[in-house]
C-alpha cells in the first residue's frame, strides 16, 4: 500500500499557491486557479461519492462475483481516477 501524504502540508500548499497566483497582476491568473482547485474538488468528491454507492452496493450484494475491487475498477470515474495516480490494480 503506497505511503500516506501530510494532508494538512499538501492543503497548506495549495493554499499558499492560490495566494501567489492572486498575488499576480492579472486577476483572471488568480481566478482561474481558485477555479481549477474547485473543478479538482468536485471532480474527486464525484469519484468518492462512486466508490461509496459501490461500497454500498457490494455490501447489499453478498453474490457479487466480482467482489468490491472489481466493482470499484468498473466504474469509469472511479478507475480514471486510479489510472491518474498510478493506483490501479494489477
Amino acid at each position: 500500500m503506497p505511503q500516506h501524504k501530510d494532508v494538512r502540508s499538501a492543503g497548506e500548499r495549495v493554499e499558499n499557491l492560490i495566494s501567489e497566483l492572486q498575488a499576480v497582476p492579472d486577476p483572471r491568473v488568480g481566478a482561474a486557479a481558485e477555479e481549477l482547485v474547485r473543478t479538482l474538488v468536485d471532480l474527486y468528491g464525484e469519484g468518492l461519492a462512486h466508490v461509496m454507492h459501490v461500497a454500498a452496493d457490494a455490501a447489499n450484494d453478498k453474490h457479487s462475483g466480482g467482489g468490491i475491487v472489481g466493482q470499484l475498477i468498473a466504474d469509469p470515474l472511479i478507475a480514471s481516477l486510479l489510472l491518474v495516480h498510478d493506483l490501479q490494480p494489477a
